[in-house]
């Protein structure tokens, strides 16, 4: 059984109680947090031992979905101090731009990586994680970021991550069991090339005969407003990632 547990979903901010992008992916014996944003490592704390974490993939590098990498690295360097600590997966040259942001603060260069056990994903060849597999997309955002396509022999799942608007975006989103879609503009249209609307993530729903959606990336006082946007356009079954919901994918 695969299945989705919400850490956050908040926009770029966090929210009272209410975290930035955090999601942990329970796949075939694999525990994979997916995303460490803002305030992410303390629901994830309040829900599970982060030391039980096999794994963290991270989509791109905008603060909102990562930042909380920091407080875990502390957790597991000066109180945890596990044998086997997370993999860490980061986009393609990430090592070094983590290294960059945290230099003047700490200079010490393997500040995350003498702690996780890390890598960068190759977005061409994909990742495997145990049985799961990963398949990544270059979406079009302001820097390189990656969605997620990740199967195992019955059950697919896609993570849009941030994205702008393409009209190809369904192609990679097809067929899933369950589409987590970011719908950051709800019901105002902003930077197309950025972000998507509530209804945005409804087409590329429909165009890709997903069969959940779920949406997030948008703060939780506009879900039902974004609920009944993405029904005008997908005729399946649609949610909104809140807090420490548990999704069946």
């Amino acid at each position: 059984m695969t299945r989705l547990k919400i850490l956050g979903s908040e926009p770029a901010w966090p929210s009272a109680n209410r975290a930035c992008s955090g999601y942990i992916l329970d796949i075939e014996q694999q525990t994979i947090l997916i995303d460490a944003g803002t305030g992410v490592f303390e629901r994830l704390r309040a829900t599970a031992d982060p030391e039980s974490i096999t794994a963290i993939v991270i989509s791109h590098l905008h603060f909102d979905h990562w930042a909380d990498l920091i407080p875990y690295r502390y957790y597991l360097s000066l109180e945890a101090k596990p044998s086997n600590p997370p993999k860490l997966y980061l986009p393609p040259n990430g090592v070094e731009i983590l290294r960059r942001v945290v230099e003047p603060i700490d200079p010490n260069p393997d500040f995350f990586t003498g702690t996780f056990e890390t890598f960068e994903y190759d977005p061409q060849s994909g990742l495997h994680i145990g049985k799961a597999h990963f398949q990544f997309r270059k979406m079009l955002h302001p820097i390189d970021t990656y969605g997620m396509r990740i199967s195992t022999n019955d059950r697919t799942f896609v993570y849009s991550a941030d994205t702008g608007w393409e009209d190809s975006i369904y192609e990679f989103t097809k067929q899933a069991d369950l589409l987590l879609c970011e719908a950051a503009y709800v019901d105002q249209p902003g930077n197309p090339n950025v972000h998507i609307t509530a209804e945005q993530a409804g087409k590329i729903a429909q165009a890709g005969n997903v069969k959940k959606l779920v949406l997030t990336h948008l703060p939780e006082r506009k879900a039902e407003v974004a609920i009944g946007l993405a029904k005008r356009e997908f005729n399946g079954e649609v949610d909104y990632a809140y807090s420490s919901r548990e999704f069946e994918v």
